[in-house]
């Protein structure tokens, strides 16, 4: 509800001034059927609709919008739970495909610029999106065996 919130007060002082820019947070979940995790993609791909729909509603009031879809950056998410203690920083739980959250700042900035609706990083996770819009069934492929090995190490623990 926090996006549908904040982007509903953004659009009343965008409205007003005519212009604006409004940036919504989703995941590479919200583009990508990530096995695993049926409940948080379906969040995410919830941001991903909704800012897509608005950008076509919006744009009559001088209103553009980008979603942000990363991937791994390198932050505290990796062992920072939701609710609960707060396990020590491990450098080595963060995965090693993750950006640092400046480079990603960066790209996305440098995204907004160029006013691209669909923002993915890092570099890998694009890749994999485009990769999946142009040829779903390679990807769900490789996604399938992916919950295969992850259901065979469940069973065998």
């Amino acid at each position: 509800m926090g996006v549908i919130h904040g982007t509903t007060l953004a659009f009343g002082l965008m409205k007003t001034q005519g212009y604006g820019h409004i940036i919504n947070i989703s995941s590479i979940a919200g583009l990508l059927p990530i096995p695993g995790q049926a409940l948080y993609n379906t969040t995410k791909y919830a941001v991903v609709g909704l800012t897509q729909s608005l950008q076509l509603e919006l744009r009559p009031y001088g209103i553009r919008l980008s979603v942000v879809c990363p991937g791994a950056i390198a932050t505290s998410i990796f062992y920072k739970p939701i609710i609960g203690k707060a396990a020590e920083p491990d450098p080595k739980r963060i995965p090693t495909e993750a950006i640092g959250p400046e480079l990603a700042a960066k790209e996305i900035l440098s995204s907004v610029a160029k006013a691209k609706e669909i923002i993915v990083l890092p570099f890998r996770d694009r890749m994999a999106y485009w990769i999946y819009k142009a040829a779903p069934h390679l990807l769900a492929c490789t996604f399938r065996k992916v919950n295969e090995k992850r259901r065979a190490h469940d069973t065998n623990q």
